[in-house]
């Protein structure tokens, strides 16, 4: 019921167990309770990450119609002045009449920057 304090000291008293001996409880602990060790990855996950991304389709490609013509709707720009997104949507309104190849094959457009820019309803794009 009551903690007895000369047992208190006696326990602190007890010398340390040496590491090789603190790793023997362990390991003797791990494999009676059917654990796995655990292992530091040294960056295994990051590279099955990496394998992941690769898989992916390459290219860029976009899945509109390279001949549909694009045709700004009158919204303004939403997005900060000067800064890249703000720059590759202006360029995108300044083209409007082109068609979607042309406008992907400018400097600083992105394939997604049409899609995104349709789904914000700053474009139309008519086939």
């Amino acid at each position: 019921m009551y903690d007895d304090p000369k047992s208190e000291e006696a326990k602190s008293e007890q010398p340390a167990p040496a590491p090789e001996e603190e790793k023997k409880v362990v390991a003797k602990k791990r494999k009676a309770s059917g654990a796995k060790k655990k292992v530091a990855s040294g960056g295994n996950s990051k590279t099955k990450a990496k394998k992941a991304k690769t898989a992916k389709a390459k290219g860029g490609r976009s899945r509109l119609d390279p001949e549909a013509k694009v045709t700004k709707t009158g919204k303004e720009n939403p997005y900060r002045k000067g800064s890249e997104v703000w720059e590759r949507v202006e360029t995108v309104l300044k083209s409007s009449g082109q068609t979607v190849k042309t406008i992907q094959g400018k400097a600083g457009v992105k394939p997604t920057t049409l899609a995104t820019m349709k789904r914000m309803g700053l474009i139309k794009i008519e086939a």
